[in-house]
């Protein structure tokens, strides 16, 4: 089973703050685990019709790519529950080594 990091995208890699600069430090952080053959997956609470604008937004500022990213379809479900679900659902494939957020829902939908 592949090794996957899944990290959230808003206030964790990109400021939202700072018209979505990405964060001091995020992509060097996240090349290292690519070095070592860990696979990335974005979590993120945003509606589905923002993953064009997240995948343009990944490249454009060359952070690892090749994982899947996951917005969310239901904008009225709450973070928790739907990263909750994504990660159930990603464990069955992946081995899970990691879980990055900067909000409490993400560490409780890591739970």
């Amino acid at each position: 089973m592949k090794n996957l990091l899944v990290v959230d995208i808003d206030d964790t890699i990109a400021s939202m703050k700072d018209h979505w600069k990405p964060i001091y430090f995020s992509k060097k952080y996240l090349d290292k685990f690519k070095e070592l053959k860990v696979k990335i997956a974005y979590l993120s609470g945003r509606p589905f019709i923002m993953l064009l604008y997240t995948h343009s937004w990944i490249h454009y500022n060359q952070f690892p790519q090749g994982g899947p990213i996951y917005h969310k379809w239901n904008i009225f479900e709450k973070n928790v529950f739907y990263k909750s679900k994504v990660l159930l659902k990603l464990k069955k494939s992946y081995n899970i080594i990691g879980m990055i957020g900067n909000a409490d829902t993400d560490m409780k939908a890591a739970e």
